[in-house]
């Protein structure tokens, strides 16, 4: 599917993800890539019945920040900006 964040990026690699955010924004628009991150990802793995929204009954992770990144991407793309991060109703450090 296009706009996927599909990624070979693994173990130490990992970290690059949030450096592939801040590229791609230079030819896609926030929403697009908040869209790939969520739904897209939730389509491709046939799970969108499921996960990639927030809804209920639906299981999510949520990644809170201190931006709304359709504006700033950089709330995401940036680690050192504040942020929480909730797994299973859980805050995660």
């Amino acid at each position: 599917m296009a706009g996927s964040t599909g990624t070979d990026l693994h173990g130490s690699g990992q970290r690059l993800r949030l450096e592939e955010i801040r590229i791609r924004a230079r030819v896609q628009t926030p929403e697009a890539i908040l869209r790939s991150l969520t739904i897209s990802g939730a389509d491709i793995v046939r799970r969108a019945d499921r996960i990639g929204r927030v809804a209920p009954g639906y299981d999510a992770d949520l990644l809170l920040v201190d931006a709304d990144p359709r504006v700033d991407l950089d709330a995401i793309a940036d680690p050192t900006r504040s942020r929480l991060v909730i797994t299973a109703g859980e805050i995660v450090d």
